[in-house]
């Protein structure tokens, strides 16, 4: 089961400019986030960036104390929550679920 780290802490807006964050880090070559679990709301500078786990634990090893604070994750799967917070992601499977009904109407409209 996978824990939900921002649903909650962020406001719209907030969401909105992580998604586009994400998609930035992204393309740096960075595909992991360390999160902080206590901090709430959450910030898109609250979260740190990086290409390696190695790199990752680094920072958070760096933190004396509060190692049991921070969440690592991929990239990916924040921009996932982030759309399911957004609702982009249950708007596009709506959408994915309809489109195979319309399609076989469609075909067999055209078989006959």
């Amino acid at each position: 089961m996978e824990r939900k780290l921002l649903e909650g802490k962020l406001s719209r807006e907030e969401a909105q400019e992580l998604k586009e964050m994400l998609r930035i880090e992204r393309e740096k070559g960075n595909r992991l986030a360390v999160v902080p679990t206590e901090k709430d709301p959450i910030t898109k500078g609250d979260i740190t960036y990086y290409a390696t786990a190695f790199d990752a634990w680094q920072y958070i090893e760096r933190q004396p104390g509060q190692e049991d604070f921070y969440v690592l994750r991929l990239v990916i799967l924040l921009q996932d929550e982030v759309d399911r917070i957004l609702g982009i992601k249950q708007a596009w499977l709506q959408q994915q679920r309809q489109e195979p009904k319309e399609n076989s109407s469609h075909k067999r409209r055209l078989s006959r």
